[in-house]
């Protein structure tokens, strides 16, 4: 439901011009709910390797969404 309501938000139709900058953005709930299960302590081989995962489309998708994601993930 909220990766839903994320899509509607007007920061990701706005950007639609910039395709790889708006798939960036509403994938970066999924990869951040990567980072949040290993900050919380489930390191299972599984949700690490989702979230270097994440991380490397996160890198290809565009750069905006890398450092969104390092951001975030830095201060959780």
């Amino acid at each position: 439901m909220s990766a839903l309501v994320w899509c509607t938000l007007p920061v990701i139709w706005v950007h639609q011009g910039y395709s790889a900058a708006a798939s960036g953005m509403v994938i970066l709930p999924l990869t951040m709910l990567f980072a949040f299960r290993i900050i919380h302590g489930d390191t299972r081989l599984v949700t690490c390797a989702s979230f270097v995962g994440a991380c490397w489309i996160a890198v290809f998708m565009d750069g905006y969404t890398f450092m969104m994601l390092a951001v975030a993930s830095g201060l959780a």
